[in-house]
């Protein structure tokens, strides 16, 4: 398959055009060699990102969304400027609002696969690699500037967080990290405590 290999870009609308399928695959090498690597316990701490909030770039190609084929992602147009298309107050069913659904499914197909690759694996304990970390999962593309919408996902990381999503509306990525960090018992306070066991 071609793989896609990100070049250096300088902010918002300057990505490029990338075939979706080829950024898919891509990710998805990646991820299966991030996850080998954990089960070998090469190391133990990673960090993966699929596209940054200021970042932008244009997918081409078919994609299929929920059972839906898209034949053309272009069509969806660049991701900076579609999530600024949203505005703060999107409206349902809005073209832009649809638009940036298709980018983020794409998004969070890349981000199941990797959990999906980590929770293969067995620690010593018998669970997987994914139940005994701290996974998280995350956006920074709130509607437009804001905060509003923001979420973050935690998984249980050995029964010290309860595992699910949680709506953070306008709490900055940093509390979340810090409440995270407060929560595995290495220092500071809590801004967020809902996820704690």
């Amino acid at each position: 398959p071609n793989l896609y290999v990100s070049k250096h870009h300088n902010g918002a609308s300057s990505g490029g055009n990338v075939v979706a399928a080829d950024f898919v695959t891509s990710f998805k090498v990646m991820a299966d060699l991030f996850a080998m690597g954990a089960a070998c316990d090469l190391f133990r701490f990673g960090f993966s990102v699929c596209c940054c909030a200021g970042d932008g770039l244009t997918f081409t190609g078919p994609y299929t969304v929920a059972g839906q084929l898209i034949p053309d992602m272009a069509t969806a147009g660049e991701t900076h400027d579609t999530n600024h298309a949203m505005g703060d107050s999107p409206t349902v069913g809005s073209v832009a609002l649809t638009h940036n659904g298709w980018h983020t499914h794409l998004f969070l197909e890349c981000c199941a696969y990797i959990m999906g690759q980590l929770d293969k694996y067995q620690d010593a304990n018998g669970q997987s690699i994914l139940q005994n970390s701290l996974t998280m999962l995350g956006t920074d593309l709130g509607t437009n500037h804001s905060g509003t919408s923001v979420f973050y996902g935690v998984s249980q990381a050995g029964n010290v967080f309860k595992p699910g999503v949680y709506d953070v509306n306008n709490v900055q990525l940093i509390d979340f990290l810090s409440s995270v960090k407060s929560g595995m018992g290495l220092g500071g306070n809590p801004v967020v405590s809902s996820f704690l066991v």
